[in-house]
């Protein structure tokens, strides 16, 4: 029987009951708690000793005081309404506790949600800087590019400087290609980003543009040719 259910009030009155059916006169019944600690025994074998400790700590000592006290139900209603609301704060504490450990649950939830956004935003910084780096670097390469171009359409250039320029040419395309790649990770960090922190929308209209892009990069293609006469 749980604490909800039990009703000490009724416990008491009941008791009062078993021990006036018992006990002829106050001078008849022992001076301790004894009929009252074999009722309990055998009523309410779970919460004997927490009966008896809760009235012996109202100054009820024998069996007598209950069977022959005049005010007995008042001070039984005096220790009911002290249990209960003993019962009603510990109940309240303890779903505070379960509220408390419910909410310590989501807002780790929350903080790991923050901790992997906080991750994949760093991942994206470090992909633009990886790709603005790599975009220097195509520059530097372009630059020399034209110098060595210069020199053969002018047919100046030198053999070793031949060379040079068609190395260039190479890492060129070699830097073309990191470019994609790195741009390749950046975008799919980014729609990921986008997707699952609350960008969905935008993310949409991003999908539309590159969309857009490829259909004007194939119509520059499909014109390259025509001009080309393929």
């Amino acid at each position: 029987m749980s604490n909800k259910k039990f009703d000490i009030f009724f416990a008491f009155v009941k008791l009062k009951s078993y021990l006036t059916s018992l006990i002829d006169e106050p001078e008849t019944a022992s001076s301790n708690l004894e009929l009252t600690e074999e009722y309990f025994g055998r009523k309410y074998p779970h919460k004997k000793e927490e009966l008896i400790e809760i009235l012996k700590l109202n100054g009820i000592n024998c069996d007598a005081d209950i069977a022959f006290e005049s005010l007995i139900n008042t001070k039984f209603k005096e220790i009911a309404r002290a249990y209960h609301s003993k019962i009603d704060i510990q109940t309240i504490l303890s779903d505070l506790e379960i509220e408390s450990t419910e909410l310590s649950e989501k807002l780790k939830v929350i903080d790991d949600i923050v901790s992997e956004r906080d991750k994949s935003t760093k991942t994206i910084i470090r992909n633009l800087l990886s790709l603005a780096k790599q975009w220097a670097i195509h520059k530097e390469i372009e630059v020399d590019i034209d110098d060595f171009s210069t020199l053969d359409e002018e047919e100046v250039i030198r053999i070793e400087e031949k060379a040079e320029l068609n190395e260039l040419d190479v890492k060129s395309h070699s830097s073309f290609k990191d470019i994609v790649l790195l741009s390749n990770k950046y975008l799919e960090e980014l729609t990921d980003h986008f997707f699952l922190y609350g960008g969905n929308v935008y993310l949409k209209e991003l999908l539309n543009l590159l969309e857009k892009i490829k259909s004007n990069v194939d119509q520059k293609y499909e014109q390259l040719y025509k001009n080309s006469g393929l």
